[in-house]
């Protein structure tokens, strides 16, 4: 191709790219999260997956104004809103909670005012869009619901997805846990691509190494 044509190649992948959420450094080596690729990140339990998609790509959604799905199998959607929380409380009052606090329900006075604040700045920034962010807990973690709840909010016009974590679905055909693992990997991607059926998504999964 001539040079005209791999300049407007790469200004239309240069669109489709979601900035990591106040991350000058890691936007500047990969632009980003695309769209129609997968994206997965891995981590021993309690490495700080969760916390580190919830920051910097849901955090990114909501600054951006991007619809997105979490799909969760492991932790509730509170678990969730206090990452969403904490991130607020770094990024925009440079400031934070102790998380044990959080957890075990002992807050201070000044813990449930920075609360409020990181609530009020939440929804100043997704501006009344109140359905900007989806959160749906799969108990059962099966790779055909799992397309369903995709297909269905894509068509809505949700092009973000995050599942944490991923495992292998719980109605495997395959013997092997890494052989269900691949294949199912094999399958979000399907969902992801730009083409061949695929919706175009932002996918980001997380995953347990073991």
């Amino acid at each position: 191709i001539d040079a005209d044509e791999f300049i407007r190649k790469l200004e239309e992948e240069s669109a489709d790219m979601l900035p990591y959420y106040n991350s000058n450094l890691l936007n500047s080596i990969s632009q980003g999260v695309p769209r129609g690729h997968v994206t997965m990140i891995g981590g021993f339990g309690g490495a700080g997956k969760s916390s580190i998609v919830a920051e910097k790509f849901i955090m990114s959604c909501v600054a951006n104004k991007e619809r997105a799905i979490v799909v969760l199998n492991e932790e509730d959607a509170q678990a969730f809103r206090q990452k969403i929380v904490l991130s607020i409380l770094y990024h925009e009052y440079h400031t934070g909670i102790d998380r044990k606090r959080m957890v075990n329900g002992k807050l201070q006075d000044t813990d449930k005012q920075r609360i409020r604040q990181a609530f009020a700045k939440m929804k100043e920034l997704i501006d009344g869009e109140e359905s900007l962010i989806k959160i749906i807990f799969m108990e059962k973690y099966v790779m055909k619901d799992l397309e369903k709840i995709v297909r269905f909010w894509a068509n809505r016009g949700y092009y973000n997805l995050l599942i944490d974590t991923h495992k292998p679905s719980d109605e495997s055909e395959h013997d092997s846990r890494w052989e269900t693992f691949t294949e199912d990997m094999k399958e979000i991607y399907r969902w992801t691509r730009k083409n061949a059926g695929g919706m175009n998504l932002r996918t980001v999964v997380t995953f347990q190494l073991a």
